[in-house]
Order: C-alpha cells, then structure tokens, then sequence
C-alpha cells in the first residue's frame, strides 16, 4: 500500500504542471515497511525533457545522501506526461529497474492531474499499477 500526504501529492502535481509541456522527473523519498510505502519527500531532478526523463548518477548519490540525513530512503522516481497518461509508456517499462516504486503525473489541459504508481514485476518484466 502507498501512503501519500496531501501536501506531497500536491507537489507532485505541482511538479508536472510547472515543467508542462515538459516532462519533470524526480526522485521519491519515504520509508518502506514490508509492502508498504509512505512517500514523505520529493526530490526534483535538473533534466526537463519534451520526450522522456533522464536522472544522473549524480543526482541519485545526492538523493541517497539527502535520504540518509533525513533518516529516509530512496523508494523511487517520479515523471511526467504532459498531455499523456498516468500509465507507463513502452520507454519506461524498458527502462524500470525491480525494487523502485514509479509515479507518473499524467498533465492534460483543463483535465484533473491524475498520478499513476508501479512497480516493476520481474515476472512479466514489466510496469505494473499498484
């Protein structure tokens, strides 16, 4: 289960909404327990793209060393589809990694945001909702 704050679901919002029509892209911090997972921080990553979302090594040690300070973990990434949906596109499930939980903010003119979660299930070798 994901446990998501009002206030951090409205950053997430918030972060799709202000790189439209680019792509924002970031890492999600929390705690994990067992199956569930509070989502309790974001961080945002530099790179805004019209076509995908790229986070650098780089990025990931300081989301890392911000998580340990923080007594939190990096549970995973979140990104954005400026006019698309909050469902994963064929460059995502190629791209995921097992382990990490995925947000995606689906940002659609006049629509409500939607935000979609996923993990990657190595059976399927996919993206699948939670």
């Amino acid at each position: 289960m994901i446990h998501l704050a009002p206030r951090i679901q409205e950053s997430l919002i918030q972060a799709g909404q202000q790189a439209y029509p680019l792509e924002a892209c970031g890492f999600l911090l929390g705690a994990r327990q067992g199956q569930d997972l509070d989502i309790r921080a974001l961080i945002p990553g530099s790179a805004k793209s019209l076509n995908g979302y790229s986070l650098t090594a780089e990025e990931l040690w300081a989301a890392e060393r911000k998580a340990f300070k923080a007594s939190l973990t990096v549970l995973g990434f979140y990104h954005s589809h400026p006019d698309g949906e909050a469902q994963p596109s064929e460059l995502d499930h190629a791209e995921a990694l097992p382990g990490y939980l995925y947000a995606i903010i689906a940002i659609k003119g006049e629509e409500p945001p939607k935000i979609g979660f996923f993990q990657f299930d190595e059976a399927t070798g996919s993206l699948t909702s939670l």
